[in-house]
This record gives C-alpha cells, structure tokens and sequence, in this order.
C-alpha cells in the first residue's frame, strides 16, 4: 500500500509537473525546428504513457487493500490518495456493508468500475467534487456515483471509457443508467441483486 501510494503522489505527481512545464512552452514551440518539435512530440507521448503506467502500477498493488480488507477500505484508500493530489475533492459514504463482504469476483469488478468512473471524472468533467454512495439492503446493493463536473453528450460516449464501465456492469449482472447533460454534471446509478451465494 505505501508503496502504490508513494507511486501515485511522488513519481506521478513529478510526471505530472513536467507535463505542465512541456505545456507552458507550447506557444512557442512552432518557432522550434521541425525536427525538434518532432522530439518534443514524442517526449510528450512517452510522458503521457508513463503517467498512464504509474496510474495503473499504483491502482494493481492498492487492490491488494481489496483482496485483504473489502472494498470498502479499498475505496477509502483510493479516496485518500485522490484527495492528497488537490485535484478532486472524493466522497465516500458507505451503507449495509459493514458487517459483510461481498463476493471477491463482485467487489474487484466493482472497484475497478468505480476506478473507471473516477478516471473519466479526472480525464473529461472538469470537476472538482465526486461523491460515490453505496447502498446495501438485504439483497440488493445501489452504488450511486455523482460529479459537479460539466456533462457530456449521452448521444456521443466515444471517448469517455463507458463501454468498459458498461461491459463490468454486466458481467456481475447489474443495471447502470445515467443522468447528464451538457454542463449539468453526471449522476450513474448501478443496481446490483446479491444472491446468498455471493457473500464472501
């Protein structure tokens, strides 16, 4: 955990900044030769890789959380290593599940929907707050994901990872729908029924 996290806020943060200086030196990059543009190009698509690889390095070892403690203490490390970056204010709030764990096939399927819809949040929504709620009650299990970002289009998705989010969904047989509009923010709503057979 300390080290998926020290990925996350100390390498990916200094990725981060030297993407910012590469932006700063965009309006005068035309004045730059071709061939160092090219250069500065494909320094820029490595860095972008490399942040995206951080991000996945950090969130495969923070599901060890998931495998030892539930999805809940999982969720509450995601929400704490969002949070120290000063990029998006997470809320968590949690209700039914403290007692019980779900099926670990449900609670990995899940986590990574949620880190699906996060990842869309932080790419697209220009948003500042996200609150996921989860709502246990005997077998039926709410998830409600909500962000005061601004909207997209529900006629055109390309681009914003719900192909993923919707084939997860389905995989634990359960329904997503969506509210949003262009400037509106985005509320999905994931219904799942839980079996007996799918307590841990």
């Amino acid at each position: 955990k300390r080290i998926a996290q020290d990925l996350h806020d100390r390498l990916g943060s200094m990725l981060s900044m030297v993407k910012i200086h590469f932006k700063s030196v965009e309006d005068g990059i035309q004045a730059l030769q071709s061939q160092n543009h090219q250069q500065s190009e494909r320094a820029n698509s490595l860095l972008d890789k490399a942040c995206d690889e951080v991000r996945k390095i950090a969130h495969d070892m923070a599901s060890g959380v998931l495998s030892k403690f539930g999805l809940i203490a999982a969720l509450h490390s995601l929400k704490k290593s969002v949070n120290s970056t000063n990029q998006l204010t997470l809320n968590i709030l949690d209700f039914g599940l403290e007692k019980e764990r779900l099926n670990y096939e449900v609670e990995i399927n899940l986590y990574r929907i949620i880190q699906e819809l996060l990842s869309n949040v932080l790419k697209h929504a220009d948003a500042n707050e996200m609150t996921i709620q989860l709502f246990k009650k005997e077998k039926n299990l709410n998830i409600l994901v909500e962000d005061n970002g601004i909207g997209f289009d529900p006629n055109n998705q390309s681009g914003m990872g719900l192909k993923n989010v919707l084939s997860r969904v389905e995989k634990i047989n359960g329904e997503l729908t969506f509210d949003t509009g262009k400037g509106s923010g985005t509320t999905i709503t994931i219904d799942i029924a839980i079996n007996k057979n799918d307590k841990s």
